[in-house]
């Protein structure tokens, strides 16, 4: 179990700052055109909690502490060798398998690729994560001339109406499985890499212009044994499992039920039916209604 997991009572728990660094995401779907495919629904039955930031170097190192018989030795090596100062750049150069593994260590999962597609592009299926035009300078891509990546959060301008950073550029990001595309056929046990990176252009996360041989999303199909350095991870978890299960861990005292609070303010009302399905359960501890009184504000 990673270090995230355990329960405490004091505003520094790292459950508390977990909580923290996580995005509500409602349940919903959006329909596309797939260059070569037709329609195609992408639905997301329950609510989410998605990683606001791809997972770093410094939480990798954290993993291969405590999972190392599990880290291949050819990323263990990579990981080793990271610079400290870079511990809150996203890590890179797992394979998708690694990536899996490290999302279940943190008790969370990979977002399947019409998932990532539906809190990248919203439901209103912006082209782009902030909106509907591209802008300059609001993300790591290979305009900006970095040719490296960026610590998290750095782009605060090119984050998602839900508050989700590095969506476009930094690094790709693996999904659980491939996204929709003339190259995916029935069988296919190849997987998808999300968003591109600091090595590719700016381009909008769906493109629905049809044009003959440009793929809709914006997506690498790999084998899941795939190593780049320029592919990492953001993890997610179903929203109403997730918070039953880890608020009961938490005691939060004055100043982390403020912090709280807070967080519920930032996902809003549209966490309010997961909060309010929990709070009419027997016991609901005094963390789940500290966010809930934040998401009705």
């Amino acid at each position: 179990m990673c270090s995230s997991c355990a329960g405490g009572s004091a505003a520094s728990d790292p459950l508390l700052t977990e909580i923290e660094g996580l995005a509500f995401v409602p349940a919903g779907q959006i329909s596309l055109a797939i260059a070569g495919r037709g329609s195609a629904t992408l639905e997301v039955p329950n609510a989410l909690l998605v990683d606001m930031y791809e997972s770093t170097r410094g939480e990798w190192r954290a993993f291969r502490r405590a999972r190392a018989a599990l880290v291949a030795s050819e990323l263990s090596e990579l990981v080793d060798g990271w610079d400290d100062a870079s511990a809150d750049w996203p890590a890179s150069g797992m394979n998708q398998i690694e990536a899996a593994e490290f999302a279940r260590w943190r008790g969370m999962r990979l977002p399947t690729a019409g998932e990532w597609l539906y809190f990248a592009s919203g439901p209103q299926r912006f082209a782009f994560p902030w909106g509907s035009t591209d802008q300059r300078s609001i993300a790591n891509t290979l305009e900006l001339g970095l040719d490296r990546p960026a610590a998290v959060g750095t782009f605060e301008a090119g984050r998602s109406p839900q508050q989700i950073y590095d969506l476009l550029g930094n690094v790709a990001e693996w999904t659980a499985d491939a996204a929709p595309s003339r190259d995916v056929l029935p069988g296919d046990t190849r997987v998808s890499a999300m968003g591109g990176s600091f090595r590719n252009r700016s381009r909008p996360i769906v493109d629905e212009r049809q044009v003959e041989g440009q793929n809709e999303v914006h997506a690498r199909t790999l084998a899941r044994e795939s190593r780049a350095d320029d592919i990492g991870v953001r993890c997610c978890v179903d929203a109403s499992s997730y918070l039953g299960e880890r608020l009961l861990a938490l005691r939060p005292d004055a100043a982390a039920r403020a912090r709280l609070v807070a967080v519920g303010r930032r996902w809003g009302r549209r966490a309010l039916p997961v909060l309010e399905g929990l709070a009419a359960r027997p016991g609901a501890p005094s963390a789940l209604m500290a966010l809930l009184e934040g998401a009705r504000r």
